[in-house]
């Protein structure tokens, strides 16, 4: 967002109005340029207030978001906690609020032309997404048959770039549009070698409603139950897979982006061997598994079944990474040594049922992995030789190539020899 001389207000991509934060003369129109983050038009708004950082704005975002969920006998006691003395940060949020009261009556009247209906198809909507339909600013190309879900190859209008877009379900109501709009564009920011960040969330009418998509990158990516079933790496490997996803998560809480759906289905590896989350903090901003675990993996917290996903906190996605550990080290921990004993006791703390037997954050999780990692009396590493299998298996025209070439400068080698 801009600061707060020159702002942009976003509208979702249907026919309701957006929450402007209306300070002064509006001099934008429809039709301005998209941004990244969500699928949305552009309004400018000139007004005579002062700057406020690009921190405080997400963070009112992030407050007025959780604070909708919240019965208005509630909000009042919210707002005092989540605040504190930051005056300018809930003056922000007072906006928020008191410009969603018009934007609410708006998108739950009567009016067809507001209303999001939940049984008949929308007029102009999509019956069923398909080749050449057009999702926010991307054209489907075509399906991806071998998946489960509503998966496209798609390309951006203008662009010849490739990308992948995802149809989300189920069905969203007007409080989950609202909240994709104000919050889309936080995890949308993400960048980290961890995660594999997400190009736009947006919402579109197919058949008898609202929908959520995603676009990612089009890359191919092995997921990590593949990976784990092909490479069969070492206990050292998985302690590094483990450390670098803790990493990835441990940076997003620090941006504030919480997830609570992780699991090992959501875990992607390149060819090197180095995994990344897929679409970080998305649960929480549809209040929905978007990608449920396969059965039998214990890894959504036992609180979140009765917590709202606006109070769910980070030890929630530690107890996720414990279940990914839980799964990634169910053979190794078979094993009975000083060790293993050390990575037994790192799980079952990140992976206790009560929240406050875990850790506090990602971070202490990580430095215990850290640990694990460098230490020199833990996990043995892997020898020269498995390195090089791994290489061969990932790279076989290079290896081929390079034994080439070791061949022909050993002979080269023995001629100088003889000559000499």
């Amino acid at each position: 967002m801009n600061q707060r001389g020159s702002r942009s207000l976003v509208l979702g991509i249907q026919q309701g109005q957006g929450i402007p934060r209306h300070r002064g003369t509006l001099e934008g129109s429809q039709g301005a340029p998209k941004r990244r983050g969500t699928t949305c038009s552009i309004i400018e708004f000139k007004g005579a207030f002062g700057p406020v950082s690009q921190e405080t704005q997400q963070q009112a975002d992030r407050i007025f978001s959780e604070a909708l969920d919240l019965p208005l006998e509630q909000r009042d006691i919210f707002l005092a906690e989540s605040c504190g003395e930051d005056e300018d940060l809930r003056d922000e949020v007072n906006l928020l609020l008191g410009q969603y009261g018009s934007t609410e009556k708006a998108l739950s009247s009567t009016d067809p032309s507001h209303t999001l209906s939940a049984g008949e198809a929308e007029e102009g909507a999509i019956a069923a997404p398909g080749a050449g339909d057009l999702l926010g600013n991307f054209r489907l190309l075509e399906r991806l048959e071998d998946t489960n879900y509503d998966r496209f190859l798609a390309e951006a209008e203008g662009s010849r770039e490739r990308v992948l877009l995802e149809v989300l379900g189920p069905e969203l109501d007007n409080s989950d549009v609202r909240r994709i709009r104000v919050e889309a564009e936080t995890i949308t920011r993400l960048e980290h070698p961890g995660l594999l960040g997400l190009f736009e969330v947006g919402t579109a009418i197919l058949g008898t409603g609202p929908r959520a998509f995603i676009v990612s990158t089009a890359s191919e990516h092995q997921d990590l139950m593949n990976w784990i079933e092909q490479r069969k790496p070492t206990i050292q490997s998985k302690i590094k897979v483990a450390t670098r996803l803790t990493e990835a998560v441990a940076f997003a809480h620090g941006r504030g982006i919480l997830d609570g759906g992780l699991h090992p289905g959501r875990v992607l590896v390149d060819d090197p061997g180095r995994p990344m989350i897929r679409a970080m903090g998305l649960p929480r901003l549809l209040h929905s598994e978007f990608e449920p675990a396969i059965d039998g993996l214990a890894c959504r917290a036992p609180e979140l079944v009765d917590t709202p996903w606006s109070r769910m906190d980070a030890r929630a996605d530690i107890y996720s990474l414990g279940g990914i550990m839980e799964w990634l080290f169910r053979h190794d921990l078979e094993q009975d040594d000083e060790a293993t004993n050390e990575l037994r006791r790192v799980i079952n703390r990140a992976h206790a049922n009560d929240a406050e037997t875990r850790y506090a954050s990602a971070d202490a999780l990580l430095s215990d992995l850290h640990g694990m990692e460098c230490g020199p009396e833990t996990l043995d590493t892997p020898p020269l030789w498995e390195d090089l299998k791994t290489f061969s298996q990932v790279h076989p025209h290079a290896t081929a190539v390079a034994a080439g070439v070791s061949l022909l400068l050993l002979a080269a080698l023995a001629a100088l020899i003889v000559l000499a």
